[in-house]
C-alpha cells in the first residue's frame, strides 16, 4: 500500500492520513489519536512517511494500535512492533497476526481513560466503533459507515454487509453519546454536528 506523505491535525488530541489503494480501487483512512495519560492509539492505521510519523510521536508515548475489524490488519503490525505495543481488537476479527500481538476487547470495554470500543453488528466480522469522551467526543468508525462520494454519508452498501438490516439496528447504540465528530476508515471526517448527522441518517428511510 503506497504511504500518505502528510499527516493532517483535525481537532483537539486526534490526526489523520489518507491514501488511495490501487489494489481495491478505494481510498483508506487512518487515525491517530491522544488519550492522557495512556497516550497516542493508532487506528486502523496504513502507512506514514517517516517525518510526518516521527513529528507525530515526537512529545507523545505509543500507546497502542487498533483494528477495527476483520479487515483492517492493514499495518497494524508493524506499528505494534514497532513501538512494542498491543493490537486492541474483537476476538471475532480474528486478525492476521501473531497471537502475542493481540489484545482482545469486548462491547462497551474501556481501551484507555478516555476510549471504549463498542460492537457494531451487522457489518464485517468484528467491527467496532471507538468512541473517546474527550473535547465533545470523537466517534471513530471502521466500516459500518462511510463519507465519500458518489455515495456521501451513508451506511455501509448491503453487498459488504454480513446483515445490513442488524447493522442499521446496531448502529443507533451510538446515540447514547454525545460526539462532536466522526471519523472513518473509508471517508472524509466530519469535524461539526456528526452526532446530529447520525441521528438524520438513522432517522431516514432506506
Amino acid at each position: 500500500m503506497r504511504q500518505s506523505d502528510e499527516c493532517n491535525f483535525a481537532g483537539p488530541n486526534i490526526w489523520y492520513w489518507e491514501t488511495y489503494d490501487s489494489s481495491s480501487k478505494a481510498d483508506f483512512f487512518a487515525c491517530a489519536i491522544n488519550s492522557p495519560p495512556e497516550g497516542l492509539f493508532f487506528i486502523d492505521p496504513i502507512p506514514l512517511a517517516r517525518e510526518a510519523l516521527a513529528e507525530l510521536t515526537a512529545d507523545r508515548p505509543v500507546a497502542g494500535v487498533i483494528a477495527t475489524n476483520a479487515n483492517h490488519a492493514r499495518s497494524s503490525e508493524s506499528f505494534a512492533a514497532r513501538w512494542s505495543v498491543p493490537v486492541f481488537a474483537q476476538e471475532t476479527a480474528r486478525l492476521p497476526l501473531p497471537h502475542s500481538r493481540i489484545c482482545h476487547v469486548r462491547d462497551r470495554e474501556r481501551i484507555a481513560t478516555d476510549l471504549v470500543a463498542v460492537a457494531i453488528l451487522g457489518a464485517a466480522d468484528g467491527e467496532m466503533a471507538i468512541y473517546c469522551s474527550a473535547d465533545r467526543g470523537t466517534m471513530i468508525i471502521g466500516d459500518a459507515l462511510i463519507n465519500f462520494e458518489p455515495y456521501g454519508f451513508t451506511f455501509l452498501p448491503d453487498k459488504y454487509c454480513s446483515d445490513a438490516g442488524v447493522l442499521r439496528v446496531s448502529l443507533k447504540k451510538l446515540q447514547s453519546v454525545s460526539f462532536e465528530r466522526m471519523f472513518f476508515a473509508h471517508g472524509t471526517p466530519i469535524l461539526a454536528n456528526a452526532r446530529e448527522r447520525l441521528m438524520q441518517l438513522l432517522a431516514s428511510p432506506h
